[in-house]
């Protein structure tokens, strides 16, 4: 009796949370130090507005500098954890 709603019920849930624009970890270049300016796509570049830094990676980018990004809920702020290095 209640088994056709579930699905309905699981689909609406996920869409909830996708439109959402959770939490996602993405990686970006600096073109710019300063201002400080990151091009995480070809489409998307964040600058000072979007941008959160941490007191360890404040002042330590510089131009084509990869780093890695935390896209804040919602999707409008980005977190700068670090840079990223290859192993």
């Amino acid at each position: 009796m209640y088994s056709g709603i579930i699905p309905i019920i699981k689909q609406a849930a996920i869409e909830a949370v996708n439109s959402t624009q959770p939490v996602a970890i993405v990686f970006g270049t600096v073109t710019s130090a300063s201002p400080l300016k990151i091009q995480v796509t070809p489409k998307l570049s964040l600058g000072k507005g979007n941008l959160v830094l941490t007191g360890t990676i404040k002042g330590q980018l510089k131009k084509n500098d990869s780093v890695i990004l935390i896209r804040i809920q919602g999707g409008n702020k980005y977190l700068v954890l670090d840079k990223a290095v290859n192993a």
